[in-house]
């Protein structure tokens, strides 16, 4: 087992723009961590201690909760309850070792229908300490929005519905990808996270072949069907696949078919054809 480390990153909440729909729509402007939506991915391995410094530059108070990590009470970033909130100009440092390996995610947690929804998201990975044999490690992290046809957010954050329920449902969805191609015949393992505040996502995963290796975090015992996946917000499921052709990232919805986001083919991985 190798050493464990202190492993140190610095995240800053600042109003930005980011392009979330195609062009000729304009950049989105958003709330994001380090000029970024998603965030940036933070990825240590198993029993490294983590240590993050959030520095606060938006106008309204906000915290960071560990999605899904088992940490200490007073690291978890629920406000009022485990810590103070992050006042405008201030920062705080998380330091916790997370003790599981797994695909998890990190979240504003104050007023999250609102400040999650403009943007503040990113995936945390905890490596395993002896890792699958794959020749890519990929990150799909999904959301949605409600999008004016200027680009702009729609500002229904704080309505009866989104307050209710915690989050709205957006009229346009995306996948985010921490690479953007593969070769053909690749074994590459996929790790989804539905960050959307409402949404339900029944995913279609095309030019690919395998298996759900592990969900929220926890290896499955018996590895699970493509067929029958489905990512409740929040959710993270990780995949081993082959690569077969173009790989798409599609939602299931009564109106058919939706790309959310596609992995292109460069070439082809002769060690792993037989």
């Amino acid at each position: 087992m190798a050493e464990a480390a202190t492993r140190k990153f610095s995240l800053r909440a600042a109003p930005g723009r980011r392009r979330l729909v195609p062009e000729p729509h304009p950049d989105t402007a958003a709330w994001c961590y380090n000029g970024k939506i998603p965030g940036p991915e933070i990825r240590i391995r198993q029993g490294d201690r983590l240590q993050v410094e959030v520095t606060n530059d938006l106008a309204e108070e906000t915290t960071v909760h560990w999605h899904g990590i088992r940490l200490e009470n007073r690291m978890d970033g629920v406000p009022m309850m485990t810590q103070d909130l992050i006042n405008p100009g201030d920062n705080k440092t998380y330091s916790f070792v997370p003790p599981d390996a797994g695909t998890y995610w990190y979240h504003s947690h104050y007023i999250s229908q609102e400040q999650v929804a403009r943007g503040m998201m990113g995936p945390l990975i905890v490596e395993d300490d002896l890792p699958p044999d794959v020749d890519h490690d990929i990150t799909v992290l999904l959301s949605d929005w409600i999008i004016a046809e200027d680009g702009s957010l729609i500002d229904e954050f704080s309505d009866m519905h989104s307050v209710a329920h915690a989050g709205y449902m957006g009229n346009f969805a995306r996948g985010f990808l921490s690479q953007d191609a593969v070769k053909n015949a690749d074994r590459v393992r996929l790790r989804m996270i539905n960050a959307a505040t409402n949404r339900i996502f029944s995913l279609a995963v095309t030019g690919v072949t395998g298996s759900v290796v592990a969900l929220d975090g926890m290896a499955l015992e018996t590895p699970r069907s493509l067929a029958d996946l489905v990512l409740a917000p929040a959710q993270r499921a990780d995949l081993i696949v082959d690569i077969t052709g173009p790989v798409g990232f599609d939602m299931q919805s009564r109106q058919g078919s939706y790309r959310l986001a596609e992995l292109a083919i460069s070439g082809t991985n002769t060690d792993r054809i037989p």
